[in-house]
């Protein structure tokens, strides 16, 4: 028989509280409840639970105590309105899940009767390391750049602006939907990878040809960033260290195509050679994870001049 439920109800007025209470109290939880800031962190802390249900507007700064303590439970953000820009806010703020806390509303209740189904050796330890390591990444990267002068266009501020993407990416990818799309730029975005893909492949050459019009699209930054390296990098695999780019809009779609001037150099294997370095370990993984979290579809066919264009389409509402 499993154990019941640990859920900590967090901050919220008395009718709030008695609310969720009343809620769960045909469920196999046990509840407590902690209001003060100081003791949310110290229950979280001292005796996790699994589950914390956080009512009340002030569920922005009861988020950013519990995620500050080593452990990582489940977080619901319980609000009285339905609201999407609200339920947004919170989710960015880094809430797991947004129910409407109304009278006869069972979001509530269905929730955590689902995660009470979870199994409890559910890897959130590791997310939180995960999570942890990336701003430990973030602390280094803000080291280097104190140490590596004010010149921004140096190759190494390019590789360590890249480094700082990965571990954006990697504090969004263990975090789920709970990051939310913005509007970036694609064209700034390649050019950026561009010149990390050039720092790190010295004999890398990439043209882009950015059109006339803007490429405004929604999605998360530091992905799109990962996305564009390892298309460059894949790209460059096959080619004679000459890679072009174009970002173009067509109709509501984005697209961004990567053609390279086929027939790979030949010779030794050497990591400072674009034409031999073969397709890096882990991008085609890459590329599909980031395209099925943007909705966005790829299209790989060869040119009659030589070589291969690999065109991806990112739609206008990801």
């Amino acid at each position: 028989m499993s154990a019941a439920l640990r859920v900590l109800i967090a901050n919220g007025d008395v009718s709030e509280r008695e609310a969720i209470a009343a809620t769960l109290a045909d469920l196999d939880a046990d509840v407590e409840v902690a209001v003060a800031l100081r003791d949310i962190a110290r229950s979280v802390a001292e005796a996790p639970p699994d589950v914390v249900i956080i009512p009340g507007p002030r569920a922005r700064t009861v988020i950013e105590a519990v995620r500050d303590t080593n452990a990582s439970p489940t977080i619901i953000v319980a609000i009285g309105t339905s609201s999407e820009a609200l339920m947004r806010q919170h989710l960015a703020a880094g809430a797991d899940h947004v129910v409407r806390l109304a009278p006869g509303n069972p979001e509530l209740r269905d929730t955590v009767r689902a995660l009470a189904k979870l199994p409890r050796q559910d890897p959130r330890g590791l997310r939180q390391l995960a999570i942890g390591t990336a701003a430990d990444l973030e602390m280094y990267l803000d080291a280097a750049v104190r140490l590596g002068g004010d010149d921004d266009e140096s190759p190494v501020r390019r590789l360590i602006a890249g480094a700082r993407n990965l571990a954006r990416s990697l504090t969004g990818y263990v975090r789920g939907d709970s990051t939310l799309p913005t509007l970036v730029d694609l064209r700034a975005v390649v050019r950026d990878a561009a010149r990390v893909v050039e720092a790190v492949v010295t004999d890398a050459e990439v043209i882009i040809d950015e059109g006339p019009q803007p490429a405004i699209v929604r999605g998360h930054a530091s992905e799109l960033a990962q996305l564009s390296v390892h298309l460059l990098l894949v790209a460059l695999a096959s080619s004679r260290a000459l890679v072009r780019v174009r970002v173009a809009i067509d109709g509501d779609d984005t697209v961004l195509e990567v053609s390279d001037a086929g027939g790979a150099a030949a010779g030794a294997p050497s990591p400072e050679s674009a034409g031999e370095r073969g397709i890096p370990a882990g991008s085609l993984a890459t590329v599909r994870a980031v395209l099925q979290r943007h909705r966005a579809h790829l299209f790989i066919a060869p040119r009659d001049s030589g070589g291969t264009t690999i065109r991806v389409v990112i739609p206008k509402r990801p």
